[in-house]
């Protein structure tokens, strides 16, 4: 093989997205975003501040998605959304396809204008785009988790107008499924992250990567599988120590979008797990009378306690861990002595806390049973994470939220 033509093939770099057209014109489109709750109010346009740009939002209800053949949470197969399905269902294409319609009314969505790149956007729209289609979609994705906090300041408006019982806060845990609408696609969907794509549980294919194994055993897949039902039937009910809920929580808070929650959750974890360790070695000592008593003396000094705890078992713990999740704690107090709200974009203080207090957990309850269980096969719990989902820079403009290449924003 010449070498010339070796040294030619092999770009000089890449980035990923570099298939996508960004040269292509920049055009006007609406993503819709279905709530989970009703918004008790008139189809009204809003305008809603943030960043450099105002921008405009369309809140209205009773709209419909139209599903070609089947209906599918992801809504893969949705072909339509909107409040004019008859225009959809009257095209010859459609027709041609001889299958049922399934009819979905919506509750309450928000519209928003933003700009797209034309090119990226049929690309999305693309049924045979292969690793390019999934690329537009992520392009696609990180366009609308951009405009999370624009929409959560409409419902932070709205709750505090009207004090209503159901509204709250969403993530895209609540609001995983976008559309697009306009432009030359007419409408694609959009998924915000692989787990609410999931028809059923992801596959598993464990020598995918083994060059040493054969085609068909590189094929070989199982369904990802954590524990079977005997384990469950037969599990020790009083495995778990006090603190360890709210650990569990922290993790899956940080999974649906309530970080402040999971700081809360993780701090408590520890505050909890202390009281019980200290219990035990003044346990060794005294009387439960005397134990007691020791343990409500302190109850409002957790330092006091740590230190305390620290002293009769002879542990030693990293003192990086230690300033962590000192650090966690005063986070803590301000979200509830301050009403401090841990948002969108602050969502990596929030894992630094959550982490930090399972790896405390960790070297307090000294169990290397259970710490096992927390730290193995974490990349395979991972799969299909909100937090894990691949995101394109967005640069925030006087016109909105526009999406840039990863070359671009690495050259300026």
């Amino acid at each position: 093989m010449n070498q010339d033509r070796i040294s030619t093939d092999i770009p000089e770099s890449f980035y990923v997205g570099d298939q996508l057209d960004w040269d292509s014109p920049l055009i006007p489109v609406h993503l819709v975003v279905e709530l989970p709750f009703f918004l008790m109010m008139e189809t009204a346009m809003i305008r809603i501040p943030y960043g450099p740009a105002v921008h405009l939002l369309l809140v209205t209800e009773g709209e419909t998605e139209v599903f070609v053949g089947t209906f599918q949470d992801s809504r893969r197969l949705c072909g339509y959304q909107g409040n004019n399905p008859d225009a959809f269902e009257s095209r010859q294409d459609i027709q041609n396809l001889g299958l049922p319609f399934i009819y979905r009314r919506q509750r309450t969505n928000v519209y928003f204008k933003v700009r797209v790149h034309e090119g990226i956007l049929r690309a999305a729209h693309d049924m045979s785009g292969g690793p390019q289609r999934r690329l537009a979609g992520q392009y696609l994705a990180t366009l609308c988790e951009a405009h999370l906090p624009v929409l959560n300041e409409l419902i932070r408006r709205y709750r505090l107008s009207t004090y209503d019982y159901f509204a709250y806060e969403v993530s895209a845990w609540d609001i995983p499924v976008w559309h697009v609408r306009g432009g030359p696609t007419g409408h694609v969907s959009v998924v915000l992250f692989d787990y609410a794509d999931l028809e059923a549980r992801p596959q598993i294919y464990p020598s995918l990567l083994m060059p040493d194994k054969s085609p068909d055993e590189r094929q070989e897949h199982y369904p990802l599988t954590l524990i079977d039902g005997k384990a469950l039937e037969t599990l020790d009910p009083g495995v778990g120590v006090p603190g360890e809920d709210d650990l569990l929580d922290a993790r899956n808070l940080m999974e649906r979008g309530d970080y402040s929650g999971a700081v809360r959750r993780a701090t408590t974890a520890i505050e909890a797990l202390v009281e019980h360790v200290l219990r035990n070695e003044l346990s060794k000592r005294f009387d439960s009378t005397t134990v007691e008593q020791k343990l409500a003396a302190s109850q409002n000094d957790y330092p006091g306690r740590y230190r305390q705890w620290k002293k009769l078992s002879g542990a030693t713990i990293p003192e990086n861990l230690e300033n962590d999740f000192e650090q966690a704690r005063i986070l803590r107090h301000e979200i509830v002595h301050r009403g401090r709200r841990i948002v969108y974009e602050e969502r990596g203080i929030a894992q630094r806390c959550v982490d930090t207090g399972r790896w405390l957990f960790n070297h307090i309850e000294q169990d290397p049973a259970r710490r096992d269980l927390r730290e193995n096969n974490n990349v395979v719990r991972a799969i299909a994470r909100p937090t894990l989902a691949f995101r394109f820079p967005v640069d925030e403009t006087p016109e909105g939220f526009l999406v840039r290449s990863l070359r671009e924003k690495s050259a300026n």
